[in-house]
């Protein structure tokens, strides 16, 4: 599932690239409470030669002593699907405390 072709693969290494991106600007403009989020703060991407996005693996993380991201993987897959649109991503979220729609 995360390894499959982007929708975009100009821009993205894999799926699980653009799942994260989409989180990431989903993340600014949302307001999350409780220490269950932190290992978002984790993640690291790098840019690959061909200019794609990719995510580290879990395997690149815990040799830099990061523990494997549970919670980010499984808040990512919410950003499987969705629609681009100009200006950003349409994301449909439940009514989460702090989330602002626009």
């Amino acid at each position: 599932m995360a390894g499959t072709s982007a929708d975009n693969s100009d821009d993205f290494y894999n799926k699980r690239a653009e799942m994260f991106w989409r989180q990431k600007e989903w993340l600014n403009t949302s307001l999350l409470e409780g220490n269950d989020w932190l290992d978002l703060l984790d993640l690291r991407y790098k840019i690959q030669s061909d200019k794609k996005i990719k995510i580290k693996s879990k395997e690149e993380m815990i040799k830099e002593s990061i523990q494997s991201p549970d919670v980010a993987d499984a808040l990512s897959l919410t950003f499987y699907d969705l629609p681009f649109q100009s200006g950003g991503v349409k994301v449909f979220l439940p009514q989460w405390k702090g989330y602002n729609k626009k």
